[in-house]
């Protein structure tokens, strides 16, 4: 998702394959768990690439195609729980999935004159093998 270019050519690929796009889900993120001052610039960096820039990079290849087509589309953008509000334990994927939800209604706004939903879920304690266990807590 952060490769914008190789995000594209697959997305260019599939619509050539089947034809047409519909639906557009943009679904990652990693986490690690840290108090927020002790996150690295390092950390924080690829969590917001990976969390919101990867989003960001799937609606971006996705939407010019939804708007061509003239029939509307749905973009699902998968936040979390922690992007309603400020989890402990993991600022830089807190702040990315507010981001998430942010952008989400930003684009709601702008695509709606095209017939284009955008929409954010937010699960919460997904087994996912992204588990902030409670021994990793200080």
């Amino acid at each position: 998702m952060r490769d914008f270019d190789g995000l594209a050519a697959a997305l260019n690929a599939g619509i050539e394959r089947f034809g047409r796009l519909d639906v557009v889900v943009a679904n990652a993120g990693v986490c690690s768990g840290k108090l927020s001052w002790e996150i690295t610039a390092e950390e924080w960096q690829e969590t917001v690439d990976i969390n919101l820039g990867g989003v960001f990079n799937t609606a971006k290849a996705a939407i010019p195609f939804l708007i061509e087509q003239g029939e509307g589309g749905s973009l699902v953008f998968t936040s979390s729980v922690s992007g309603l509000k400020g989890t402990p334990f993991n600022a830089h994927y807190v702040a990315s999935k507010h981001g998430v939800t942010g952008l989400a209604k930003t684009m709601a706004n702008e695509l709606g004159a095209h017939k284009i939903r955008v929409n954010t879920v937010h699960p919460a304690g997904v087994a996912t093998g992204m588990d902030l266990r409670a021994d990793m807590l200080p």
